[in-house]
C-alpha cells in the first residue's frame, strides 16, 4: 500500500470505494476529468490520480451514486 502518512487522506479500501463510486458517477455524468478505463487502474494509480475526489466538494457524487444504483436495480 502507499504511504500516506503525511497526505490530507490515507490511502484504504474505504477511501478507494469512494473514488471508484465518485469516479462511476463522473463518467456517468460526462466529467472529461476522469478516465472511462479507471476501474483498470491499480489502486495506488487510482489513489494517486482520483484522490481529489475526496474532497468534501465532491460528497454529492455519492447521493448521485445510490440514486443511479437505485434506478439500475
Amino acid at each position: 500500500m502507499i504511504d500516506t502518512t503525511n497526505w490530507e487522506y490515507a490511502c484504504n479500501a474505504y477511501n478507494l470505494n469512494r473514488i471508484r463510486h465518485r469516479c462511476e458517477v463522473s463518467v456517468y455524468m460526462g466529467d472529461a476529468g476522469v478516465d472511462p478505463m479507471y476501474d483498470h487502474y491499480s489502486d495506488e494509480e487510482l489513489f494517486k490520480e482520483y484522490k481529489w475526489l475526496l474532497d468534501e466538494r465532491h460528497e454529492i457524487l455519492d447521493k448521485i451514486y445510490i440514486q443511479i444504483k437505485a434506478e439500475v436495480k
